[in-house]
């Protein structure tokens, strides 16, 4: 059950805030992350499976993320992988050039998605269960899992309520926060842990202006127990 949660200036010098968890077969590669292009650059996990991303952000601050629609649903031999679509509206670099090209995709060729376009500006959403559908919204606070993105989900609801910074909060002790939420085991839960398959990365993104000022937090593992890692940025990004 991924976890996808965004919040539009959530504190003063945070244009996004974003905390993912992957969800997975255990048996699949998990990936990492790692700077998918230099220039412009572009950072998130790379799928080593089919090449796409489940998460990644443009230093134009644009976020890119996408969800399974159903729990378990698979990619068929004929269909698209998910990831490469999430990949493709990446490497546009912005959010009218990603929102252009997400009204314009087929999204009916691939399983079932969910798929988050998030910046300071607006939040886009699409998925293509039970039909393909794509709407802007200026909501300040949005979240995703693997029911489809139009459909009530209380679990994502509780957890997108949790997740909201508190009034002139400290970012650090606001990212601590939302890497707690991430690690969530009772009601409602973030992080899973079941035989076949469960939270394997978990990602945290304050994003800041100018864009090396980010901060950038992954865990290469489940949340609950795996080390976080925090992005450095070169000196010539």
């Amino acid at each position: 059950m991924c976890t996808l949660l965004a919040y539009r200036n959530p504190l003063t010098g945070i244009e996004l805030a974003i905390a993912a968890n992957r969800d997975e077969l255990y048996r699949r590669p998990r990936g990492v992350f790692v700077v998918l292009q230099e220039h412009p650059l572009v950072i998130g996990g790379r799928d080593p499976e089919a090449g796409g991303t489940w998460l990644a952000l443009t230093e134009a601050g644009l976020v890119v993320a996408v969800t399974n629609a159903r729990l378990g649903a698979r990619r068929g031999p004929e269909q698209r992988s998910r990831g490469l679509l999430a990949l493709d509206l990446a490497l546009t670099e912005t959010m009218d050039q990603a929102r252009d090209l997400l009204e314009s995709e087929d999204l009916g060729r691939y399983a079932p998605v969910n798929v988050l376009l998030a910046s300071s500006g607006g939040l886009m959403v699409a998925s293509n269960l039970p039909e393909p559908r794509v709407e802007s919204t200026e909501a300040e606070a949005l979240g995703l899992g693997n029911r489809p993105a139009f459909e009530a989900d209380p679990r994502i609801v509780l957890l997108t309520e949790a997740g909201r910074a508190k009034p002139n909060e400290d970012p650090g002790v606001y990212e601590a926060r939302l890497q707690k939420l991430l690690a969530r085991h009772e009601q409602p839960s973030a992080c899973h842990h079941l035989l076949d398959g469960g939270t394997v990365a978990s990602t945290v993104i304050l994003l800041r202006q100018p864009f090396a000022e980010s901060t950038i937090v992954h865990a290469d593992g489940p949340p609950c127990k795996s080390s976080w890692s925090r992005f450095v940025f070169s000196t010539g990004s």
